[in-house]
């Protein structure tokens, strides 16, 4: 296993910051999603036509991977323009996997629309196979429900992927890790990790170790499974500036995750 941060986590650093903190922390990897004021990945200027030779160069020089780029993409809407920009970038950077959402929020919200995912993964899928990149659809909203994902996944024949976010499956669909990983095995790419409690209701996210995710059992089965992607803490500092500063919880999750490896 290896470990990266999503850029979610630290939405005021520059490329450079980024590159710089994760190396010294001890990462293997950065997962993008966005990068200072610019979400939209294809539009960031070290990602440009004229620079990404010169982005790639020197990430292959720090020895850090890409090994997902997150899109916002929501499948059931009008997507495609994005999730081709996705594709291409992801394409050029050597990212083998895009995350895709099935569902906007976290929580379960668009019941209906399900055919409409199915429609445009249809159209994606064989697109994103010939530039060798996986979509991967997160746990995430109705799709947290793992049987569900599992049937939606399954119609592709191992052409979509999964990106297991441990918090919704277990936080809002109350499953198991053992549970979501023995339906989802075969389709899981890439990890996101994050912590929570419930305060009145509400979700509270925490510092990894300080919630009651069950982190530690999570680990334990993609050790025992032989797992050898890389998990990817996504804290969401982004959607709320109030949490705790990246250079304290990245440096801080270096040392919990290893002690767990």
């Amino acid at each position: 296993m290896k470990i990266c941060f999503s850029t979610l986590g630290c939405p005021e650093w520059s490329f450079k910051d980024i590159i710089a903190s994760a190396k010294d922390f001890g990462y293997e990897g950065i997962e993008f999603r966005g990068i200072e004021g610019e979400m939209y990945l294809p539009k960031v200027k070290e990602f440009s036509e004229d620079r990404i030779n010169d982005t790639k160069a020197y990430l292959k020089k720090t020895g850090l991977e890409i090994p997902c780029i997150t899109s916002g993409a929501l499948l059931y809407k009008d997507c495609m323009k994005e999730v081709l920009d996705y594709i291409e970038l992801a394409s050029n950077l050597g990212a083998k996997c895009i995350r895709v959402l099935g569902d906007e929020k976290p929580v379960a919200s668009v019941e209906a629309k399900e055919d409409a995912v199915i429609a445009s993964l249809e159209k994606l899928v064989p697109v994103a196979e010939e530039k060798g990149v996986t979509l991967c659809v997160e746990t995430n909203g109705i799709y947290a429900n793992s049987k569900r994902l599992e049937k939606l996944v399954s119609r592709f024949d191992g052409k979509v992927g999964v990106i297991w976010d441990i918090h919704h499956p277990y936080r809002f669909f109350g499953e198991s890790p053992s549970d979501t990983y023995a339906k989802l095995k075969d389709y899981i790419k890439h990890i996101h990790i994050k912590d929570s409690v419930m305060n009145n209701g509400v979700v509270k996210y925490k510092m990894l170790g300080e919630g009651d995710i069950p982190v530690r059992e999570v680990i334990a089965i993609l050790k025992e499974n032989n797992f050898n992607g890389f998990i990817s803490l996504e804290w969401v500092k982004r959607w709320n500036m109030e949490l705790e500063e990246p250079n304290i919880v990245f440096a801080r999750f270096i040392d919990f995750i290893k002690n767990l490896f």
